[in-house]
């Protein structure tokens, strides 16, 4: 990522932390994840990326409804998914992602079976 990329996820992290609804907080989610994708330019896997986030938009969102607490942990993995991408350690970067992805998830089945 260009610095003026990290630069944008770093306000954007930002924005997330202020106190906001649900609805605004998962806009500038999308916005934020989708600054790390758009880091691998025009390749096919960046624009599957995209679709999927996209795609996955209203799960989030129904995640958060199910799960408030989740805003507040996102918001620390973000900030440490920022700090990884920084420090250019990719393994790290590639475990949080895994783990924050599997987070909404998990939100998200457990509302559908009722377990919320």
């Amino acid at each position: 990522m260009t610095p003026e990329q990290l630069a944008a996820a770093a306000d954007l992290q930002r924005r997330m932390d202020q106190p906001c609804s649900t609805s605004i907080w998962a806009e500038v989610n999308r916005e934020f994840l989708a600054l790390f994708s758009a880091a691998d330019g025009s390749s096919r896997l960046a624009g599957l990326l995209d679709g999927l986030r996209d795609s996955s938009a209203p799960y989030v969102a129904r995640s958060l409804v199910a799960r408030p607490e989740q805003i507040k942990e996102a918001n620390a993995e973000h900030a440490a998914l920022l700090g990884m991408y920084q420090q250019r350690d990719s393994d790290a970067v590639i475990a949080l992602t895994l783990a924050h992805y599997g987070a909404t998830l998990a939100a998200v089945r457990a509302d559908a079976q009722g377990g919320l």
